[in-house]
């Protein structure tokens, strides 16, 4: 038996402090949306969503699914995403999943959580941290520069050039 304190995996059913009931929208577990989501308030997804969703906090419960990008200050996903996700602060629980990249400035991710995709930190002006790999540029072509340090640098007469007078070949 194991007795590890535990962190619970749904989130509390009331609103968080400060925030009244008329600030978060719900879309119930019954409830298919088809199309984006877009509020400058909190959002908490219970159902399925078939779009993009944008807003200041947004919750996706345990049994609920959403299909298309999300981004919020903070994202707190306990269901499954399959899309991009960015937030300032993305909370992934035990039971989220996630199959997409993620771009964040803070992470948490629970042991047991599902992630296919990238992740990047994001830097506050809301570009990645880290520039992405450039293509690395062509080889410069082997040629031995002109005098003696060179050709001995290049091991004697292996970049010794043709007396003048003489032709090459």
């Amino acid at each position: 038996m194991d007795n590890t304190a535990r962190v619970p995996t749904t989130p509390p059913a009331s609103p968080a402090a400060g925030a009244s009931r008329d600030d978060i929208s719900i879309i119930s577990s019954g409830l298919k949306v088809i199309g984006n989501l877009e509020s400058e308030d909190d959002i908490q997804i219970n159902g399925r969503v078939e779009g993009d969703v944008r807003s200041r906090t947004l919750t996706i419960l345990e049994n609920a699914q959403v299909v298309g990008s999300v981004a919020a200050d903070t994202v707190n996903i306990y269901g499954s995403v399959r899309g991009q996700v960015m937030g300032t602060l993305v909370k992934i629980a035990q039971s989220g999943q996630i199959e997409g990249d993620i771009a964040y400035q803070r992470i948490s991710i629970d042991e047991g959580a599902v992630l296919e995709g990238r992740v990047s930190r994001i830097s506050n002006a809301g570009k990645p941290a880290t520039a992405p790999a450039a293509k690395p540029a062509p080889a410069p072509k082997a040629t031995a520069p002109a005098g003696p340090i060179a050709d001995a640098a290049v091991g004697g007469n292996g970049g010794a050039k043709p007396e003048a007078g003489k032709s090459a070949g």
